[in-house]
């Protein structure tokens, strides 16, 4: 059998047998300063596969450029579940 912890940092291990009896979420955050329509499909995919190991997945931009940049999101949102914060 393969041991998939043999490379672990020691902190990581130290955290897995602290919690590994209780539920832990991880999540995932993809910041951008800037979401426009450019780039708004690439931000989107990169958000949810880069938070595939992760509990939940959160895109948070600081702003939208466009009039139809945050209708997109938030439909891509509903259909991925990635959650989207603006700041």
């Amino acid at each position: 059998m393969e041991d998939l912890t043999a490379d672990w940092d020691q902190k990581v291990r130290n955290c897995v047998r602290q919690y590994s009896d209780k539920k832990t979420n991880c999540g995932y955050l993809k910041f951008k300063l800037l979401i426009n329509r450019s780039n708004v499909r690439r931000v989107s995919f990169q958000a949810v596969s880069n938070s595939f190991w992760a509990n939940y997945g959160y895109l948070v931009a600081a702003e939208l450029e466009g009039s139809d940049i945050k209708r997109e999101l938030l439909i891509f949102s509903a259909l991925h579940g990635t959650r989207l914060y603006l700041v």
